[in-house]
């Protein structure tokens, strides 16, 4: 039987099917969960078993389903095993009775559709990483619709109500076709405890420092900035997918070629202690490529009181133009570029005054306790939805 909630208190079914543990850990589930449960809803988190215990945080119960070996599986591999994950939470969630249901990335998003099929309980969805808008931003233009996105059209077109982390994800939804009252935006928070000014700093050559994080489809603009730049070296973060040695070796003969070789350096940034370590080391952070994560990055920035600069067409909404960094008004402009790091390079109270308003805005607007209240507004109102619904069919 179902545990009684509160008048206030949801029970909330949490639903995480990923490929691998790692891709797991590259969500932001856990402290969504866990600021959930502080705020006294029971959040169960339900994901395919594995031999060795996954964690969960403290107030979070753990609901482990049978789903193909239990082992991790790269996506691929991990597919196929989605009918028998939709039927294990099929049986839980008819026996738990949840408030709610909340399920995270693709593979989960599909694996409820096909176990609740939208009519047992409220549904809502988070893809984290939408791979429509990552098609919008690819730059060789490749649109060919793949299973990944049929299957993202599916789930958002059949859930209750989208929670999208940017506005840039919600007109991406509302162009495919689902009506905008159902996507709902509530940015993804940042952990501005262990993210914060304070902890370890990467050691650096020059008198300043520009670190590049996410992809680098324009870090050649960066490294043809820099030649303005004297006293300035360029450190480019590698994570996972980004530190092939194709594209290593490339960007470096690049800064050879333009006698920038000494300036320039890659820095392994894949784990979130290393990339802050680095973000802590920069006077500026750039990002220049256009991709989903940036939102995410930038609130890691600006959580370390570092101020950002972004190229205008990618950047994030976290980022605010004059205040927590600078919206750069031209695309591929390497000499825009270094116009606008010599202003801030050149005045550390205004380097100072963009740190500290980006770490306030971090800490208040991105807390995990705010997200939390704002998807629990989230679920009540499908809540009380779903009851006026029965209500006027009764």
């Amino acid at each position: 039987m179902p545990v009684p909630s509160e008048p206030d208190q949801l029970r909330v079914a949490m639903v995480s099917f990923s490929g691998s543990a790692s891709s797991e850990a590259t969500t932001p589930v856990a402290p969504l969960a866990e600021a959930l449960a502080e705020q006294g809803h029971r959040v169960v988190l339900y994901h395919r078993r594995l031999a060795v215990d996954t964690p969960v945080p403290d107030g979070v119960e753990s609901a482990p389903l049978a789903a193909g070996p239990p082992t991790e599986l790269t996506e691929p591999e991990a597919i196929p095993h989605v009918a028998e994950f939709a039927t294990e939470l099929d049986r839980a969630l008819r026996r738990d009775e949840p408030d709610v249901v909340h399920s995270h990335c693709w593979l989960a998003g599909l694996a409820t559709h096909l176990a609740t099929r939208g009519d047992t309980f409220p549904v809502a969805h988070t893809f984290h990483q939408l791979q429509l808008l990552r098609d919008r931003h690819d730059p060789r233009g490749q649109h060919t619709p793949s299973d990944r996105t049929q299957a993202e059209w599916a789930v958002a077109h059949h859930t209750d109500r989208v929670i999208a982390s940017t506005g840039a994800e919600q007109d991406c939804l509302v162009q495919s076709g689902v009506p905008r009252e159902r996507v709902t935006v509530v940015p993804e928070g940042v952990d501005s405890e262990s993210l914060s000014p304070d902890g370890p700093v990467d050691r650096r050559r020059a008198k300043f420092r520009l670190v590049l994080l996410g992809p680098w489809h324009r870090a050649d603009v960066a490294i043809r900035a820099l030649a303005g730049l004297p006293d300035t070296e360029l450190t480019v973060a590698c994570g996972d997918g980004q530190g092939q040695e194709t594209a290593r070796d490339r960007l470096l003969r690049r800064a050879e070629m333009l006698r920038l070789g000494d300036r320039v350096s890659m820095a392994e940034a894949a784990s979130p202690d290393r990339r802050s370590a680095l973000i802590r080391s920069a006077d500026v952070v750039l990002m220049l490529g256009p991709s989903p994560e940036l939102d995410a990055l930038s609130l890691e920035a600006m959580a370390c009181g570092v101020p950002v600069v972004a190229g205008q067409d990618v950047a994030t909404e976290a980022v605010v133009d004059g205040v927590t960094g600078l919206h750069l008004p031209a695309r591929d402009d390497p000499r825009a570029l270094a116009r606008s790091l010599r202003e801030l390079l050149s005045h550390e109270s205004l380097r100072m005054g963009m740190g500290w308003a980006g770490r306030d805005r971090a800490v208040n607007r991105y807390s995990w306790s705010r997200v939390a209240t704002e998807t629990a507004r989230v679920y009540r109102g499908l809540v009380d939805a779903r009851a006026e619904a029965l209500s006027s069919v009764g």
